[in-house]
């Protein structure tokens, strides 16, 4: 359990930092290189929930010896995962409302709408890659299983990224716990004005 938890928390940070500062930036260049329009930009958000569901669901399945240590682990990184997703959209939500420029802030906070399309991609994705494993086998998942594996055979390094992604999971569930309470009433509010 411990190792999976372990596995699970580097995972998802090293997810989180090489997602949004490699890969996200470099499709971020290339669209304003290309000139492409500005749904594009949506394709780190739905890739990235993609793969980061699937490789959840990986190692879901690597680290269960029953059915029943199935569903558990599926459960709690399912929760990880979505806590996961909500604490980067308040993250955005927050970054967009220190936004000086008017416009600017009207876009980001339009694209941050439909995040929960996001968040549905993602645990449909994870639940499907259970049943389905094939789908966690791309090219994608297979870069970040090596850059994690190499990152933690490095001695000493490896130590500094577990103790440093403990601390980022806990963060995630305390910020997603919270945002998705915030989320909830948020909701309520807006069926009472309707």
């Amino acid at each position: 359990m411990i190792k999976f938890l372990i596995e699970l928390a580097v995972v998802h940070t090293l997810f989180y930092f090489i997602w949004n500062y490699v890969f996200t930036l470099a499709i971020a260049v290339l669209t304003a290189l290309l000139n492409i329009d500005t749904w594009v930009m949506y394709l780190p958000k739905g890739l990235g929930a993609i793969v980061l569901a699937s490789l959840s669901s990986l190692i879901v399945i690597e680290h269960s010896t029953s059915i029943g240590t199935l569903m558990f682990y599926a459960i709690i990184a399912g929760v990880l995962l979505l806590f996961n997703l909500i604490t980067g959209s308040i993250q955005a939500r927050q970054n967009a409302r220190q936004e000086m420029n008017i416009i600017e802030r009207m876009g980001m906070e339009s694209e941050l709408e439909n995040d929960y399309i996001f968040w549905l991609i993602a645990l449909g994705t994870f639940i499907l890659t259970l049943f389905v494993p094939i789908i966690g086998t791309n090219p994608i998942n297979r870069l970040f299983i090596f850059i994690i594996d190499w990152v933690l055979n490095i001695r000493i390094l490896n130590w500094i990224i577990i103790g440093f992604s403990i601390l980022v999971l806990i963060s995630f569930v305390w910020k997603g716990f919270f945002g998705l309470i915030m989320l909830i009433a948020m909701s309520r509010n807006d069926k009472n004005e309707e």
